[in-house]
């Protein structure tokens, strides 16, 4: 089965042999907007000719390439994944970067290094401004009606999250960055943000949603890619994986209900030709012919 992802590691993850050991039994990962926001996400392509990728590879260079490019939009159109899930991880961690003219480049610090980073001197706007959620909403709506204008039967599904602050050994996220001169969030005020927005997702497009919020989940002090807001324990990825599959056993149980109702019907039709009596055939088929004849006198008529 077909899945899409534009967001972070919180989702990614869980379609990595780390975390969920099977998950190539049930789900492939077609393609992946890692960490950009809907603003840019749905800003102009930007051309990678002198941005310095030729120094990254792998999943680096893919990354920064895509969030120029914007060449998910076109991996969509072609691998037309049966569900593509969303994370706004980019729009409430990030913040966008104004390039004008309407574009934007999600404020993310690991494109230290690339030029358009670099050398922009636009206005940095976070979700903390009232002016990104008007501008997320319209860039939003844009992207909504490209993804069901080149993969209609793509079923889109929010990722409700929240960022955690609490580490499994009992110590405090938040805490020891500060103890290291790392900057830190205001979990509280973010996570109020991210509950906002997939709300407003939610009430306004009736999007299903995969809801990860109901739990506290502990971050790992052992992460794979180390401490972080949104780097969980294993209970996590497992919880995450367990409800993502229940949504398409879901999906399918409504499919071959409805393939049952279509066999009764069509089985009925069969009934009714295997039953119906030559006398009833032939004035059947003796209508058909005198329906055809008075059409074709019709178009002559015209003619």
């Amino acid at each position: 089965m077909k899945i899409a992802i534009v967001g972070s590691c919180l989702t990614r993850d869980n379609f990595n042999s780390k975390f969920n050991a099977n998950y190539k039994m049930f789900f492939e990962c077609v393609a992946h907007q890692h960490q950009a926001n809907i603003l840019s996400l749905m800003s102009d392509a930007i051309p990678t000719h002198g941005q310095n990728l030729d120094k990254y590879t792998g999943f680096r260079l893919k990354h920064f390439r895509s969030e120029l490019t914007k060449e998910f939009l076109e991996e969509l159109s072609i691998e037309k994944p049966e569900y593509l899930l969303i994370d706004l991880y980019g729009d409430i961690y990030c913040g966008a970067i104004e390039l004008g003219n309407g574009n934007y480049l999600t404020n993310n610090t690991m494109f230290k290094g690339i030029p358009v980073y670099d050398e922009s001197n636009g206005k940095i706007i976070r979700v903390t401004d009232g002016e990104y959620f008007d501008i997320f909403k319209k860039k939003f709506n844009d992207f909504y009606k490209y993804v069901m204008s080149v993969t209609p039967k793509t079923k889109i599904v929010i990722v409700k999250n929240k960022f955690g602050d609490k580490l499994s050994s009992g110590h405090n996220l938040s805490k020891i960055r500060l103890e290291n001169g790392i900057p830190i969030i205001n979990v509280k005020k973010l996570n109020e943000l991210w509950e906002k927005y997939n709300s407003f997702l939610i009430n306004q497009y009736k999007f299903r949603f995969l809801d990860m919020t109901d739990n506290d989940y502990l971050l790992s002090d052992n992460h794979p890619w180390g401490k972080f807001y949104v780097h969980y324990t294993t209970n996590f990825y497992r919880d995450f994986f367990n409800k993502l599959q229940k949504i398409a056993v879901d999906d399918y149980s409504k499919k071959i209900i409805e393939l049952e109702k279509s066999n009764k019907r069509l089985k009925k039709k069969v009934k009714f030709y295997e039953n119906e009596s030559v006398t009833h055939l032939i004035k059947r088929n003796l209508l058909k012919v005198k329906k055809i004849n008075q059409l074709n006198n019709y178009i002559k008529g015209r003619t």
